[in-house]
C-alpha cells in the first residue's frame, strides 16, 4: 500500500470531504525518547535489585537441606 516511516499511522476523514484519499496521517504522540527510556530501565533495574535483595533476606531464614545447593525458588 503506502510506504510510511513507523512513527506515522492514518485515520479516516470525515465523510463530508473526499478528494479520492481518505487517510490523513498523523504524527504519533506515544513515541518515547532516549531520556525516558533511559529513566524507564533505571526504574526496573532498580526494582529487580530489590526483587533480589528481598529474596537473598528470605533465602538467610529459611532453613536449607543442603548448604551446597542454593535456593532458586521459594515454595
Amino acid at each position: 500500500m503506502y510506504n510510511l516511516p513507523p512513527s506515522y499511522s492514518y485515520c479516516q476523514q470525515s465523510p463530508s470531504y473526499s478528494d479520492g484519499d481518505d487517510r490523513v496521517f498523523r504524527k504519533k504522540r506515544s513515541e518515547i525518547t532516549g531520556k525516558q527510556r533511559v529513566a524507564a530501565n533505571e526504574r526496573e533495574r532498580k526494582r529487580m535489585n530489590s526483587i533480589n535483595r528481598g529474596f537473598d533476606h528470605l533465602r538467610q531464614r529459611l532453613p536449607t537441606t543442603s548448604q551446597d545447593k542454593k535456593l532458586s525458588k521459594v515454595r
